[in-house]
């Protein structure tokens, strides 16, 4: 789990990026709820480090889809963030491996990101 939030390089499908994004958002809620209004700034840190968890994400994705990490910088952009995670979520991955790792969806490569 430490290198799919907190490492940019390889590659994650899709599933996995849209449970990894609903998790970064629970715990987005969960702290701005927990914190309140009175702690901004503890607030602030840790969406700070949230949106590093997002931005690994992101790069992890676009490696799926043959593209540089790089363009999750766009997800800065307010209005242009909405289509990179439309990109990211709903277009299909490219199938084998490419020069950002092996398929994450190839059977043979099966690791326990969980552990």
């Amino acid at each position: 789990m430490f290198d799919i939030l907190f490492r940019c390089r390889g590659r994650i499908n899709r599933a996995k990026f849209i449970i990894f994004s609903a998790l970064i958002f629970a715990v987005t809620l969960v702290l701005h709820r927990i914190l309140g209004p009175d702690n901004t700034r503890l607030f602030g840190v840790f969406v700070m480090a949230l949106f590093y968890c997002r931005v690994c994400l992101f790069a992890k994705r676009l490696h799926d889809l043959n593209k540089s990490g790089l363009f999750s910088i766009l997800a800065l952009v307010p209005f242009v963030s909405f289509g990179l995670l439309g990109y990211c979520t709903f277009i299909k991955g490219t199938s084998g491996d490419n020069k950002y790792g092996s398929d994450p969806l190839n059977s043979n490569v099966l690791t326990n990101d969980f552990a």
